[in-house]
């Protein structure tokens, strides 16, 4: 048999390229764990409606950190950190910085309380008017109270209620409320601080 070798130069060229050592890529640096992370909060407990910052110390690396809360309709979280209340529970926060070239992602979580606004609220009746006082706690001051009026036609029906006014406390938490005229039969008063009722009565 006749082995046909005109083509030598690409005999050749094949039989190296097929024996020379595979080349590796540069190999890709193990990541590592970030220093522990801790998310504080400046107050542990808050009322409806008040906020409070976080802090966040620890961790490692330039990764972006992204706060979140998981329990939404008790709190909100604003990007950076900001805790607002909504409602009476246990707020439930997280803070996530991200991995970079060196370092893996790295989570931390705290608790914020949103705890019942407590205070003192008392109503006045005079001939042509009433007045309901409001004394809450100094923690919530330049907040807002809301004095709703309502009134209930018969005994079975539900008391309908309309924002008469919202309050702006002063700097120690109190504020008072004047009605525009005497109450009718049949009507009562509530106070509110966001979505908590303080206190509602009967005004006659």
């Amino acid at each position: 048999m006749k082995i046909n070798f005109g083509n030598r130069k690409l005999l050749v060229a094949l039989a190296v390229a097929i024996s020379a050592p595979i080349l590796a890529g540069p190999a890709i640096a193990e990541l590592i764990a970030q220093p522990p992370l801790t998310l504080s909060p400046s107050s542990s407990k808050i009322y409806v409606g008040q906020t409070t910052a976080t802090s966040l110390s620890g961790g490692a690396g330039s990764g972006e950190v992204v706060y979140s809360t998981s329990t939404p309709t008790v709190c909100s979280i604003s990007i950076t950190g900001k805790v607002t209340a909504l409602k009476l529970g246990s707020c439930l926060i997280s803070a996530v910085k991200a991995g970079d070239l060196t370092y893996m992602e790295l989570k931390a979580t705290s608790v914020v309380t949103v705890q019942p606004v407590t205070g003192k609220v008392q109503l006045k009746k005079y001939k042509t008017y009433f007045t309901i006082s409001i004394q809450l706690p100094s923690e919530l001051y330049y907040g807002a109270a809301t004095v709703q009026i309502g009134t209930q036609p018969t005994k079975k029906s539900n008391i309908a209620y309309k924002t008469a006014e919202v309050m702006v406390l002063d700097d120690k938490g109190y504020a008072l409320y004047y009605s525009d005229g005497p109450a009718q039969k049949g009507t009562y008063y509530r106070v509110m601080v966001g979505n908590e009722i303080i206190k509602a009565q009967k005004i006659l």
